[in-house]
């Protein structure tokens, strides 16, 4: 469990795949507000198998759940269209999903 803005949580996996340089982890959090269910719509992609937590998730989850934030990782392919778009071809499926609590 983890207290106030500002707060330094990091979250930590490990991972058997050597990463390319176009491919990255990508990280999903999802979480629960007045009832409903929420997921991060911007993807968090990293090279690294770690990332610190945004502060802008700060209090975003329903204190019902006791304030919970699930998260799970999976490998990304960074490829570029005939139309230049970049887009992220998934390369494992989402590991199994943990939890933190941010009161």
């Amino acid at each position: 469990m983890f207290g106030g803005q500002g707060a330094n949580i990091e979250l930590t996996w490990t991972s058997s795949h050597s990463l390319r340089p176009v491919e990255y982890f990508e990280i999903q959090i999802r979480y629960s507000e007045e009832g409903t269910n929420n997921e991060v719509t911007v993807p968090i992609r990293v090279q690294r198998a770690a990332w610190f937590v945004d502060d802008g998730l700060y209090a975003k989850a329903s204190q019902r759940t006791e304030r919970a934030y699930h998260w799970s990782v999976r490998v990304v392919r960074r490829e570029t269209g005939d139309d230049d778009a970049e887009r992220f071809v998934p390369v494992s499926s989402f590991s199994d999903e943990r939890t933190f609590y941010w009161q």
